[in-house]
């Protein structure tokens, strides 16, 4: 993307170190994996605020969701689909986003998520931390991750038969 490297002046510090260790000779194959790591999610993280909607913000602070914990920069769904889209599959960035106190980015990680990758045991715990429901509208959509992957049959047919009210849909 190279989105941030422009625009986040606050990563400075990492581009230092980075031209640091390559002149030293010090780079690996996995220190460059981190850093492309970081500064794709330091990219996407700057599009969503760089995308943020005062007005869904103010929603979000009026409504019960502001207490949760998570913070959000009020960007809609639509536009969240549009970013994804942008974004394309990315499995890995998407395990980094849903570990934000973000909404947005949540919402991000459950629309980029490779279906082919995604496991039962990664469904299972996404849908323990979906924050009250506030995820569960597109952790459930019929364009999520999660419908598409292969076992989802299997898994709506245990969720159905389970106590746990937020498997159910409750």
């Amino acid at each position: 993307m190279g989105y941030a490297l422009g625009k986040a002046g606050g990563d400075a510090w990492f581009l230092d170190l980075c031209t640091e260790q390559l002149a030293a000779k010090k780079v690996t194959t996995g220190f460059w994996q981190f850093f492309e790591e970081h500064v794709i999610f330091t990219d996407v993280m700057t599009l969503l605020h760089d995308n943020r909607n005062q007005r869904g913000i103010d929603n979000w602070n009026a409504s019960q969701h502001g207490p949760s914990g998570m913070r959000s920069y009020g960007i809609g769904l639509t536009q969240l689909r549009k970013l994804a889209k942008k974004i394309g599959w990315d499995s890995d960035l998407a395990v980094k986003l849903w570990t934000s106190d973000w909404y947005d980015a949540r919402v991000l990680a459950l629309l980029i998520d490779d279906p082919k990758t995604i496991t039962r045991e990664q469904a299972e715990t996404q849908v323990e931390q979906l924050q009250g429901g506030m995820l569960a509208h597109v952790f459930s959509s019929c364009d999520a991750t999660l419908a598409k992957a292969p076992f989802v049959r299997e898994l709506a047919d245990e969720w159905m038969v389970s106590d746990d009210p937020v498997q159910l849909g409750l």
